[in-house]
């Protein structure tokens, strides 16, 4: 297995079951001290693109966005040919709450701390 393909079964993992250990990643994919490292700081870069997105809730967005995309893939197995072009409405409207500012008490606008 290459190094792209550990990256996406390890996201897979951690979207799925929600956490993973490093020693668990490690042992799994007969990772050396450097192939780790290196997926740390993939996993890292993932984590920030998403929070300098302004995304609030980055674990239950990639969920949520799993999610998304299992269905689409099953929608469209099942016949349904217009099934990426609702998967892509969905997806722009879950990054938009997401990303969208806050409301407080009352419905007045805040920013998320």
């Amino acid at each position: 297995m290459d190094f792209e393909q550990v990256l996406k079964e390890v996201v897979w993992r951690l979207v799925t079951e929600g956490r993973i250990s490093y020693r668990r990643i490690k042992l799994s994919f007969a990772l050396d001290d450097d192939g780790l490292e290196e997926l740390r700081r993939e996993l890292i870069g993932l984590k920030r693109l998403a929070a300098d997105a302004g995304v609030r809730d980055v674990d239950g967005f990639a969920r949520q966005w799993q999610m998304l995309m299992i269905g689409s893939i099953v929608a469209a197995y099942a016949g349904d040919r217009g099934a990426a072009r609702h998967a892509k409405a969905v997806g722009v409207r879950l990054i938009a709450a997401e990303t969208a500012p806050h409301r407080g008490a009352g419905g007045k606008h805040r920013k998320h701390q």
